[in-house]
């Protein structure tokens, strides 16, 4: 499995457009976190203009907040990145698994405000880090996570929503991060 991955990331020459794609997937997950989150809070426990706006406000300020605490992380970027690509598959996982199982919590409105604090600091954090790790290529990570967002703002909606349940959507993002983690550990397997 690791033989052909690597011979396919050769084929693909992606190493050499690492610091893209993962701007660019991390930006499309991080408005499909919020997309879902938004979704699930409003089937477990009612919609309100309320709860939207300070579920997207959560996640928005802790993104900030997660942004200003990685000028603090000077050494090892990389490792920081990786981690919080695992976080990721961990919170996800996590979700999934209450979802699935239709625990209680899911009742309570301030376990999503909660979820959308953990999300947006996991979120928050991965592209100053990786503006950080690739120095010289910070215009293309902005100008693609934005790009992410906005297909995400899209699609997701538009298709993903319409198309496929919960669950399944919620496997797919599982299934895109653990790439994530794959390739960073692929990309990133000299440089640590």
């Amino acid at each position: 499995m690791r033989i052909a991955l690597s011979r396919l990331l050769k084929i693909l020459e992606l190493d050499k457009f690492s610091a893209e794609i993962f701007s660019f997937v991390l930006g499309y997950l991080g408005f499909c976190y919020e997309i879902l989150i938004s979704r699930l809070a409003t089937i477990y426990i009612g919609g309100s203009f309320y709860q939207l706006t300070v579920l997207i406000g959560l996640f928005t300020f802790f993104m900030g907040m997660a942004s200003l605490m990685a000028s603090f992380f000077t050494e090892n970027q990389i490792r920081i990145f990786q981690y919080s690509l695992r976080v990721h598959f961990f919170l996800l996982g996590a979700l999934a698994l209450l979802v699935r199982t239709e625990w209680f919590i899911l009742r309570e409105q301030y376990f999503w405000f909660l979820v959308a604090s953990l999300f947006g600091f996991i979120t928050g954090i991965e592209i100053p880090v990786l503006i950080c790790i690739y120095k010289n290529r910070s215009e293309k990570i902005m100008s693609l996570d934005y790009l992410g967002l906005f297909l995400a703002a899209l699609f997701f909606p538009l298709f993903f929503l319409k198309t496929f349940s919960i669950n399944q959507i919620l496997t797919q993002c599982l299934v895109i991060v653990f790439a994530l983690n794959i390739f960073s550990i692929k990309v990133f397997k000299n440089k640590c």
